[in-house]
């Protein structure tokens, strides 16, 4: 074909055209794609891009006002694979010394558990409160890793031993904590060696130290030794083994719960069970008093007001004796907290930390035996204490 001036002209006017056109998208291209806005914190492993098409065609002669929506799916990986590391160790004999030597230690088994996989186990027995078949369970569902129940109890037992000096560290600090709780549950422990079938708890009242005995009696002699020497304020209830305690703040819910059972009662006659009503109201009226006003000048105005409730009543219940005679001999114990606004009158902390335990007691119905109870509570200790003051992570390792 032959090219004359005016066919030339009109083909580099249409190279021009198509230059500017492609020139225009590319902008308009780069403009959407810089409206994206990406969250720099959220992991992104792909990104998906839905972008309007370059020309619409409308009935009004508006051009449309496109924006950029981004959201987000957040998923977890379905099965994550176990990792596998081949450690090749060089052994050698030698002939002049008769003995054999070794690069490195060998294990005593072909295939050893990471630390990962123990510390792992170790959260899911002791902070999730999972039993050693819902372990397995969840191990090989989301990582193809099957575990027997002896080597859940090695890893259980192997970590609490790692712990135990973080343990004594904690149970030391509460101890020369000013203020702190204690209180006692069961915990069955089947091959019982005459230790004891309770878990008692301590707790520091200004921190979220927490420190578990399991697998010892119920004596003053385990709550002696749990409490130290150092003389601090130590709230609880009425139970005997703490009577002999010096700087003591009995439990106000225990005496008003008592109070209030007795108003509530069905088996009183409608006269006895006004007067537990009218009594009741006016310890709670009382309580809410103490904790509003923490005022030693008015110590002797309480201690009067508690008088007047402990006073006797005509044909009154025996529990309701029991009560008065209880709270009368103990009123100076019931009015510590005045001296400090920060020492509780409920020793409620120490009952939110046994309910963990409770609630591990119905998935595991305790211990086998007094050394499975002692690192079932190193355990609970060390860990619950990291839970509670956000540090869990870092036992884990993964993050």
């Amino acid at each position: 074909m032959r090219l004359t001036p005016q066919t030339i002209r009109s083909r580099m006017q249409e190279w021009r055209n198509l230059k500017k056109l492609h020139t225009a998208r590319n902008r308009e291209h780069h403009a959407r794609m810089l409206r994206i806005v990406v969250c720099s914190h959220i992991p992104t492993t792909s990104r998906d891009v839905s972008v309007m098409p370059s020309r619409i065609v409308h009935t009004d002669t508006h051009s449309p006002r496109n924006e950029i929506v981004s959201s987000y799916t957040h998923d977890i990986p379905a099965i994550v694979l176990p990792e596998v590391v081949e450690h090749t160790i060089e052994t050698g004999y030698c002939a002049t010394c008769k003995k054999r030597f070794n690069a490195m230690p060998i294990p005593p088994a072909p295939v050893m558990f990471g630390p990962y996989i123990k510390r792992l186990v170790a959260t899911l027995s002791a902070v999730h409160r999972l039993s050693h078949t819902q372990i397995q369970s969840l191990l090989f569902l989301h990582y193809h890793t099957s575990v027997s129940d002896g080597e859940i109890a090695k890893m259980l037992a192997g970590e609490a031993e790692k712990l135990r000096p973080e343990k004594e560290r904690l149970k030391s600090a509460i101890q020369l904590s000013s203020i702190r709780h204690i209180d006692e549950t069961s915990w069955q422990v089947c091959l019982d060696d005459g230790q004891g079938k309770f878990c008692w708890v301590m707790s520091d009242a200004l921190s979220a130290k927490r420190v578990y005995e399991l697998g010892n009696s119920r004596g003053k002699g385990n709550a002696d030794r749990l409490l130290g020497t150092h003389e601090s304020v130590t709230v609880s209830d009425d139970y005997g083994a703490y009577r002999m305690l010096t700087n003591h703040q009995l439990c106000w819910a225990h005496l008003v719960r008592g109070f209030r059972d007795l108003a509530q009662s069905t088996h009183l006659p409608e006269r006895i069970k006004k007067h537990c009503r009218d009594l009741s109201q006016r310890l709670s009226v009382l309580y809410r008093a103490i904790d509003a006003h923490r005022d030693p000048s008015r110590a002797e105005e309480f201690a009067a007001c508690l008088r007047d409730l402990a006073t006797p009543f005509q044909e009154e219940p025996k529990k309701l004796r029991t009560l008065k005679t209880t709270l009368l001999k103990n009123i100076p114990r019931y009015l510590t907290a005045l001296s400090n606004p920060r020492i509780p009158l409920t020793n409620n902390r120490a009952e939110r930390d046994l309910r963990h335990v409770v609630l591990k007691r119905n998935v595991s119905f305790g211990s086998r035996n007094a050394k499975g109870a002692e690192h079932t509570g190193i355990l609970l200790s060390c860990l619950m204490t990291r839970k509670a003051e956000g540090t869990l992570g870092e036992y884990l390792a993964w993050v």
